[in-house]
């Protein structure tokens, strides 16, 4: 299961943390102090709950509380009550208002001061790290100012975890020679098999800004010169990328008023530095800024600082159409030397707008900033550890909260700075470097430096000496952990039963066939599954991936060979009708400036396995649309879909001039369906153009002579249902607007290395179903709500309610967002027997290689919620092939089916960027995966020798009863390397409670061990020894 999705701990909060059912007790006490000893308390206050958090990732044993309060009068003291386990680790910082010296003090229940620390002076903040608790029991936290002074404060607690320093009182740990250590942050885990550590940071200021969230105060400061003016982040008037931008104005007409952003950044050991923005204005007048001025001047433009006094202006905006955006790049080493100026650690650059009229008339936008500096500037957190020789050291790096942008990367060196490991992505999206062992033979300590590159706003770092992190997807047999080096790991798993995505297998789908996009397409019969691409048809055995029959779908030879199929048969689809057991691919030609035509085939059985078992079909679908209104000329159907219901085949499209026509429409053809699947010409039943784009029809998989129903996006929020009822008798259509929540047009896909972005198409429906009742249908959007400016894959339900003699209502929509910086688009999804939803897309983004993942739901989940994303294909690297209008096309659509012979196995089939050293090529990728409501399982892979005597026990680190209580009761399961399970047991360990077994080995192979949690939730410490 996902460390960010779990029933009872989804995240809560601005800061996105999972909220545990445990809780701490504050009160207020007021009087006379003396070195906080003693505190004689004058006043009763009724106590209050807070809520504690579960930091990401789970299983970390790091909880976090935040308390926001003040110390109203002089001797005022607030208490925070604890209950703590033996062994744990505290670290406390209290970040006061500009007139509190706080002071902070943490006892035991003997009284006994455990840690202090006082602010240096008034708004400083007071801090302890690491406070180790040598009792178990009921600890205090006092919070008091010094002397007399009083103030409002933010009191964070941290429980096993160290806080970086640089985070709370500005000394830096970005290099190795200022490296924070969290040596005394380790806990002991096993009774000493293993230790712990972790520590909770923050990321520095970057050099560039998208204004994709709000303005980031340690960075920007804001000014207009009038009540009425404005400076704020919004998607609302477009952007030069993403969806926001930094915009400037006036709310109402009214007097000249100045707006301005400054950016302070650190340009310091910069030798080159070049500040790329762009710029728009919405109907605003250029007024000139002076050249140099001191504090502030009236004007459009931007200037440079370095003391925020003096300024030297380095662009002057000139006159554009409204709403366009212009991008600039300016020297800044040469703006500098101009101006007199260095570049240095506080380094000012002024964005400033002057007028009177309201935005909507008068107003200017600022977007894309970023400095491009030599030598780069390094976005880094360094921390230092010591191993003793032969030591094995794990570690992880997890975004805490919805960060968007950032992953990052861990890099450990040894004392010399020679590195030593880098390390790889997770499932999970998270970064982990697993067993690297201490080589060195000089008995002594060895210090080694962790260094954090680019990581996200807030993040955890765990370090594990002697054993290794569960990182996630790791729930089923097949997708096992290795365990190497020590067998021994942390984790979380919990009884709640949940949706898991269960992959049963995985293997290649067709190569690259030298046309761009591919649009992969697939279906699944009972035995086969049959897949398209531009231009093949593959056909492949589900039960062991190997490949029955490939054939080019054009060419005198090809599938569709005697059809006459000379040209190029491109937007292949197919489907497999669970009505009457038939598969139907179908794809387009056009073979001359006014010829345009339709190949159909039908299978003649639910097994084929070649290209002859086929009745196949070629229709002329070339259309003139004049004298409709729609445009002239001779014009092709598009991006054409297929859908099938009782009675009829569906034919939509999109359609387009074939040569030097105008206009552009959607249309709809349906054939009776009886013919079809005898291999007999078959009745035209209806046939309508009319405007609209993408009309997508939803496969039918129930036996209904009903409705048959398409969804278009359409704008404002809207998508348009149309109905065709009675296609045998009397075909009428019949459409209606549904709005649905937000949504603006996906944006172009950024690949690692600056390669050309790729196309994500736009927001049309890509995918659709409909069945028991519900139509659910996709499309790649990005959500304004969300306002990160990455494209999700966006999905709904809709029941039908036997449209259009009922009225279709919105039931539920929700987003498959992969995480911060990471695109999902391309979307393809389908509904099994039990209502559980599966979907598939494309993934990738600026440090991740385009690729294929998967999502689901499971029909007893929150309205909206998906599962956490999986991914099946990874991107090899950047994939750059640029068709004749400058566009890197990565494709259409791609593929989703359910299994019929269970209704509850989905085929995903997608493509992704191979590696390839001189070219750019897609390859693509096939995956079966079922969604499971069951609880969740870790599974670990460790490989055993026969006769080896295993003894595996587990441990729940601080289980003792209170505030931040571990319940869990876990349960182990030991399975061969056949899967056959040989040995299991719960709660054989000495405290009744924890797992412990011991079996001999009879083979030799890859042993897996699962441990689930047979009561409660919580994070487990696991032992193999033998």
């Amino acid at each position: 299961m996902s460390r960010h999705q779990r029933d009872g701990f989804g995240f809560g909060r601005a800061f996105g943390l999972a909220t545990s059912p445990s809780t701490i007790r504050r009160n207020r006490r007021r009087g006379s102090i003396s070195k906080l000893r003693s505190v004689e308390t004058l006043e009763s206050r009724q106590l209050l709950a807070v809520d504690t958090q579960l930091i990401t990732p789970l299983g970390s044993l790091i909880e976090r509380t935040t308390s926001n309060d003040q110390i109203s009068v002089a001797a005022e003291v607030d208490t925070i009550s604890l209950q703590l386990d033996i062994g744990q680790r505290v670290s406390v910082a209290v970040r006061p208002d500009a007139t509190l010296q706080p002071t902070i003090e943490l006892v035991n229940a003997t009284n006994s001061v455990v840690a202090t620390a006082s602010a240096a002076s008034a708004g400083g903040p007071a801090v302890f790290d690491s406070a180790i608790t040598s009792l178990g029991g009921n600890y205090t936290l006092r919070i008091s100012g010094v002397g007399s002074s009083t103030g409002d404060y933010t009191a964070d607690i941290y429980l096993n975890a160290a806080i970086e320093a640089e985070s709370i009182t500005g000394v830096s740990n970005d290099s190795a020679a200022t490296a924070q250590s969290i040596d005394g942050n380790f806990i002991e885990l096993g009774g000493g098999l293993a230790q712990r550590a972790a520590v909770v940071g923050t990321r520095d200021p970057d050099l560039l800004e998208s204004f994709e969230t709000p303005l980031s105060p340690s960075e920007w400061t804001v000014f207009s010169s009038d009540p009425n003016g404005i400076v704020y982040v919004t998607p609302d008037f477009g952007s030069a990328d993403g969806t926001s931008a930094l915009i400037m104005g006036r709310q109402t007409n009214g007097p000249l008023t100045l707006n301005q952003a400054t950016w302070k950044v650190d340009l310091s050991g910069v030798t080159a530095a070049t500040l790329k923005f762009s710029y728009a204005d919405f109907l605003d007048e250029e007024t000139v800024l002076p050249a140099s001025f001191t504090g502030n001047a009236n004007g459009d433009g931007v200037s440079i600082s370095t003391n925020g006094n003096n300024w030297f202006r380095i662009l002057q905006p000139v006159n554009l159409i409204n709403g366009q955006w212009k991008a600039e790049s300016i020297d800044l080493v040469a703006a500098a030397t101009n101006a007199g100026i260095a570049l240095d650690s506080d380094f000012y650059i002024r964005f400033q707008q002057f007028d009177d009229g309201a935005f909507s008339g008068d107003g200017r936008g600022y977007d894309a900033i970023r400095i491009d500096t030599t030598p780069v500037k390094p976005v880094s957190d360094w921390y230092s550890i010591n191993l003793s020789d032969g030591d094995y050291v794990s570690l992880n790096m997890a975004t805490v909260g919805q960060a968007a942008g950032f992953y990052g990367s861990i890099h450990l060196y040894d004392a010399g700075l020679n590195l030593l490991a880098t390390s790889s992505q997770t499932a999970e999206l998270q970064q982990a470097i697993s067993n690297f062992r201490d080589a060195t033979v000089n008995t002594a300590l060895d210090t080694y430096f962790i260094e954090i590159s680019d990581p996200s706003p807030e993040y955890s770092l765990i370090v594990t000496r002697d054993a290794d992190v569960d990182r996630e997807q790791n729930d089923s047999f097949l997708s096992a952990q290795l365990l190497e080096g020590p067998l021994q790991s942390i984790g979380y798993v919990s009884d709640i039963s949940v949706g898991t995505l269960q992959e049963r297998s995985s293997f290649t789908g067709p190569d690259y066939t030298g046309f761009i996009p591919p649009d992969p397409s697939a279906a699944a019969g009972p035995t086969q599954l049959v897949t398209v691409v531009n231009t093949q048809i593959a056909i492949y055995d589900k039960s062991t991936g190997s490949q029955l029959f490939e054939e080019d779908l054009s060419g005198e030879n090809g599938f569709f060979g005697l059809l006459g199929a000379t040209e190029a048969v491109f937007d292949p689809w197919v489907l497999f009708d669970t009505l009457s057991d038939r598969f139907f691919v179908v794809g387009i030609e056009i073979s001359s400036v006014e010829d345009s035509s339709v190949y159909l085939a039908v299978s003649t059985t639910s097994t084929p396995t070649n290209g002859t078992e086929w009745h196949k079909y070629r229709f002329d679908f070339a259309h003139d649309p004049q004298g409709l209104g729609f445009g002239l000329g001779a014009h092709f159907p598009d991006y054409e879909k297929i859908a099938t219901n009782a009675d009829a085949l569906f034919v939509s499209a999109n359609y387009f001039p074939i040569f030097n026509g105008t206009g552009n429409y959607a249309g709809i053809t349906a054939f009776d369906k009886a013919s079809l699947l005898a291999g007999l010409p078959p009745t035209k039943l209806y046939e309508e153009y009319f405007a609209g784009s993408t009309v997508f029809p939803l496969q039918s998989v129930e036996s209904s002579s009903g409705a048959q129903y398409f969804a278009e996006q359409r704008p404002n929020n809207t998508i348009r249902l149309h109905a065709i009822s009675d296609v045998l008798t009397n075909p009428q259509r019949a459409s209606m607007d549904l709005s649905v929540p937000a949504f603006n047009e996906p944006v172009l896909v950024p690949q690692p290395g600056g390669v050309t972005p790729l196309q994500s198409i736009d927001s049309r429906v890509m995918t659709g179903v409909w069945r028991d009742g519900s139509a659910w249908f996709a499309h790649a959007v990005t959500d304004p709500a969300v306002g990160d400016g990455e494209d999700v894959a966006r999905w709904y339900q809709v029941a039908t309610n036997d449209f259009p003699v009922g009225v279709p209502t919105l039931v539920q929509s929700g987003n498959v967002d992969p995480g911060p910086g990471i695109h999902a688009w391309l979307p393809a999804l389908a509904v099994d027997g039990a209502g559980n939803m599966g979907i598939g897309f494309s993934i990738g983004g600026a440090t991740l290689a385009a690729g294929a993942a998967y999502s689901g739901r499971t029909a007893s989940m929150a309205p909206g919620a998906t599962l956490p994303v999986k991914i099946y294909a990874n991107g090899g690297g950047g994939y750059e092939l640029v068709d004749g209008s400058g566009r890197n096309r990565w494709g259409d659509y791609s593929g989703m089916s359910v299994d019929p012979s269970d209704d509850r196995t989905f085929w995903v089939f997608n493509e992704y960027a191979t590696f390839t050293p001189t070219v750019s090529r897609w390859g693509t990728q096939i995956a079966s995966f079922e969604i499971s409501p069951l609880p969740e399982s870790d599974y670990y892979q460790f490989a055993v020798n026969a006769g080896d005597l295993l003894s595996i026990e587990t441990f729940t680190p601080f289980d003792l009863p209170g505030h931040f209580e571990n319940s869990l009761d876990p349960a182990i399961r030991l399975y061969a390397p056949d899967g056959s399970l040989v040995d299991s047991n719960d709660n054989g360990a000495l405290d009744a409670r924890n797992a412990k077994l011991t079996h001999t080995a009879l083979v030799s192979g890859a042993y897996r061990l699962e441990v689930i949690a047979a009561n409660s939730s919580g994070t487990y410490f696991v032992s193999i020894q033998g």
